[in-house]
């Protein structure tokens, strides 16, 4: 039986759970992942974010961060007598493992959903022996 090998979920500075923190007036997105023989993949519920107020990237070549922003607009025409939704958007880092193929990780987003591919590098991929 092989070691599977997870991609570790990491906050800011400590493991939170997914929610609000008013400290920093963002929301850590939950988040679903998956692993295939070819690939680890990431699905984030990331609501009321518009596709170009995304962003995914690479940073040191070992963290993932995923940002989305939230412009928030006026939703009446009068003043607020409570305004209690004032966060700013979403934010997650994930460290990768070493098997995470990192020129190849691709992002799509549809519906309120950002799903990342993280394709694994072939040498780690299972493969069948041939007996002689």
């Amino acid at each position: 039986m092989s070691e599977k090998k997870e991609i570790s979920v990491s906050g800011t500075a400590e493991e939170k759970p997914a929610g609000y923190y008013p400290d920093v007036r963002f929301y850590k997105p939950p988040a679903d992942i998956y692993e295939t023989e070819n690939e680890f993949g990431i699905y984030l519920d990331m609501p009321g974010v518009k596709k170009g107020d995304l962003v995914v990237k690479l940073e040191d070549n070992i963290h993932l961060l995923v940002e989305g922003k939230i412009n928030k607009e006026n939703k009446t025409e009068g003043q607020y007598v409570k305004n209690e939704c004032y966060y700013t958007g979403y934010q997650r880092y994930f460290h990768l493992s070493d098997d995470v193929n990192k020129d190849k990780i691709e992002a799509e987003y549809k519906d309120g959903v950002l799903k990342v591919k993280l394709p694994k590098k072939e040498e780690v991929k299972p493969r069948e022996i041939s007996i002689k």
